[in-house]
Formats: structure tokens, sequence, C-alpha cells
């Protein structure tokens, strides 16, 4: 039992320090694709120092599973063993079609680790998950705040952070009456994706605060006894309020939209489902974002008012590549429609297709298509999908798949939302990684004790 509980313990803080680590972009870059002889940011092919951890992990798994008191047992797959094979085996027939054929690799590689990574999202604790969850958004709020401080953002190789600065043309800012300002960035490629897992955090938070409330709950209220619980809601509700801050900094529509949604509907379930508790929580976390958001909008006035409104050539220019991104499935292409482009390879397509080589622009001027079900389409191709589809209807008729909580909804209908206007959910390591956790909340556990 001692070994045990050491093995435990091992794993769930080597777990927690991943979440720590999953937002920050320390890697090293083995290899690196260009376009037309420019850097391409989709070509970099690096090895993350949270791949390395999570493999690590992965080996705690396998090797401390069979022991572990609480250790979930994930689905068994029967049958669709020889399905999953089949398919694994088609994507990598696909990826040696690929006009790239290393960077197909790569991406593979990425999203077969991701897959994995589900397992490790699986055994955590729920209390150790959901507190990394928001200590790492913790620390991406403080670091915000300091980038809009000083509008802008230092460089450091090791952590895997790029100078931003808003007077540097190519930096996201938000552009209102005379004023340039710094989106914020945190350590992640852009503010958007930050805005994507601070999502996550506030939902990490979210849930300590129903955990306490509920203890105190069962508790009757009694101040002799919910007085321990004092301290943390503390300590989670500051925390809230910095990461909602830090949330509304990066001037992320789709993020922001997606957070005030997911409330709102889970504010509706929580009448219809007589959750009362829930629907206490909710309903002030709804009061206390708009709070923060009209705090925002008294420090920086305007600035939100630009975004929503779509105001200036910079809004319209984001607006612009955004639809122009949509134009990038080849609908007439049958061949290409069926297979797919190959993985990591849309914004090398297009700039191919476009002959924007021959006219000297930098690959940047593609961005992905900002839709996430589009591009895995287009990248993937319509069997692939079909594949997808098929396993999670079988997991759901074999019932692998359990009733969301009201938190797993929550943040389901946030990464639903996102992804229906963004792409790093599938182009960037973090976003693969952030997604396999929404999948992982919603794989049925057979033991119910660590709930």
């Amino acid at each position: 039992m001692k070994n045990l509980f050491k093995a435990d313990f091992i794993f769930n803080s080597f777990a927690f320090i991943l979440l720590l680590i999953l937002p920050w972009q320390t890697r090293w870059i083995f290899q690196s694709i260009k376009i037309a002889d420019q850097t391409w940011e989709y070509g970099q092919l690096g090895l993350y120092a949270s791949m390395i951890l999570l493999i690590v992990l992965l080996v705690l798994y396998f090797k401390n599973t069979p022991s572990a008191a609480y250790a979930p047992s994930p689905p068994k797959l029967g049958g669709d063993r020889v399905g999953v094979l089949v398919f694994i085996l088609y994507l990598i027939i696909l990826a040696f079609f690929s006009p790239l054929r290393t960077l197909s690799f790569y991406y593979l590689g990425m999203l077969i680790l991701a897959t994995l990574s589900i397992l490790v999202w699986q055994k955590i604790k729920p209390s150790v998950f959901y507190a990394g969850l928001l200590a790492s958004g913790l620390i991406q709020a403080i670091f915000v705040w300091y980038q809009m401080l000083m509008q802008t953002s230092p460089a450091n190789k090791w952590l895997g952070l790029a100078t931003h600065s808003a007077a540097d043309l190519g930096t996201s800012v938000v552009q209102y009456d005379l004023n340039r300002m710094l989106r914020a960035y945190g350590s992640l490629p852009h503010p958007n994706i930050l805005g994507g897992f601070l999502l996550f955090s506030l939902w990490g938070g979210i849930w300590w605060w129903l955990h306490l409330y509920s203890e105190s709950k069962e508790e009757d209220w009694q101040i002799s006894k919910v007085k321990k619980h004092l301290l943390p809601l503390v300590v989670v509700l500051v925390s809230l309020i910095l990461v909602l801050f830090a949330l509304f900094f990066t001037f992320s529509r789709s993020a922001v939209l997606a957070w005030f949604v997911s409330l709102a509907v889970l504010i509706f379930l929580s009448v219809w489902r007589k959750k009362f508790l829930a629907l206490q929580i909710f309903s002030k976390a709804f009061l206390l974002s708009v709070a923060v958001l009209l705090a925002v909008n008294f420090l920086f006035p305007g600035a939100w008012l630009t975004r929503l409104r779509a105001q200036g050539d910079l809004e319209a220019r984001s607006l612009a590549e955004r639809q122009l991104s949509f134009k990038q499935i080849d609908w007439h292409n049958y061949q290409q429609l069926i297979l797919g482009q190959g993985l990591g390879t849309n914004t090398y397509i297009a700039y191919q297709k476009n002959h924007l080589s021959e006219q000297k622009l930098p690959p940047y001027v593609v961005q992905p298509i900002h839709n996430f079900y589009l591009l895995v389409l287009a990248e993937s191709g319509i069997i692939t999908c079909l594949f997808l589809l098929y396993f999670l209807f079988r997991a759901w008729r074999k019932k692998h798949l359990q009733k969301p909580n009201l938190i797993s909804l929550g943040l389901l209908i946030s990464v639903v939302l996102v992804s229906l206007l963004d792409h790093y959910f599938w182009t960037t390591w973090t976003g693969l990684l952030l997604l396999t956790i929404t999948l992982s909340l919603f794989i049925k556990r057979e033991n119910k004790s660590n709930l």
C-alpha cells in the first residue's frame, strides 16, 4: 500500500506539472520545413517539453495501472480493435501520399500522442486535475498583467517566448481612436489561443467553487465546520477574477462569446434540472464576468467596442482573412475532398494554389481555415471523418460515453463554439491536448469511487 500511495502521488504530481507547462511553448525544433525559403510556422517540427513529460506519464500509467487503487479502466474495444488498427494503417498510408510527407507524419504522431493523453487525464484525481487547470491559468493571468502594463512581451528561448510589442507590425493589437494596444499573448503563439486555454482554467475554477459549496452544504453551512473552506474559496475566487481579466485582455471574440453562451446555457439547464446550488454559482460567475468586462472597458475605454463592432482597418482585415480561409476547400477536387489534403498541409496547398511564392509574399499571409470542423475535413478527407463518426457512434452505443455533468457540458459547449470560429484545437500541440481533455471527460469510468 505504501508503494501504491507513492506511485499515485508521483503520477498526480507529474500530471499537475504537465497542466502547468501545457501552455508554455518550450520546444526543440529538429526540422524546419520552409516555403519558398521562408520560415513557415506550421512547418516547424519540434519536441515540446510537455510531450516529454506526457511520455513519462504514459510510461508510469502502463507500469502502475494494474495495481492502482483508483485507476480507471479504459473502455474495452473488443471487436473495434481491428477497426482501430485499420484506421491507423489508413492514416499512415495517407501520410505517404501527402505533398509534405514528413510534416504529415509529424502531425499524425502528435495526434496519436495527444489521443493517448486521455489515459492520463482519466487517471489523475479530479481535485488535482481542476486545480492544475486553474493554477496554470493563474500563472498565465499574472504574465498577462505584465504584458498589458508594459505593452510588450519579452523573448525567452528556454520558455518558448517570442517578442511581442504593440509598436511592431504583425503583432496582434487592438487599434481604437489613436491608440494601438497589445492583445495579451501569455506564453502562447496567439491571443486567441490564450483565450481558448483560459476557458479551461475558468471551468477548473468553477468546479472548485461548486465543490467547496457542495461540501459546505453537506455540513449544513455550520460556521464551525465550513470555515476551513473559507481560505480555499477566497483563493479560487481571486484566481477566477484574475483569469477573467486575462481572458478579456486577449480580446478574443470567440473565447468570450463561448464563455458567456456556455454560462447562459448552464444557468438554463440548472433551472431545468432543479440544480439550485449550481444555478447560484453559474449566476454569480456570469455577473462576476460582466463586472470584470466593465472594469476592462473602464481601463481601456473603446477597445472592446472596437472589437465587437469590427471597426478599423485591422478588424476589417481580420474578418476578410477569416472569410478567405473558408475558400481553401476545393469542393470540385473530389480526390482531395475524399482523401484529404494531408495533415498539416492546408496553408501550404493554399499558398501554392494561389501562386503566392511568385509574388514573394510571406507564408503567414495564408491562415488555416478558421473552422475546426472544415479544417479537419480539408486535411484528412471525408473517409477519415466517417471513421471518426463511426467510432463515436460505437462508443455511444456501447455506453463508453457517460452522461456529462454540468461542468463537463459547459466545457464542451465552449470548445464546440470556439471550434466554429478558429482552428487551433487542430493546428497546435497545446490545442490538441485541450481537445483530448474535453473528450476525456466524456469517456466512461468503470470505477466511480474517484468522482
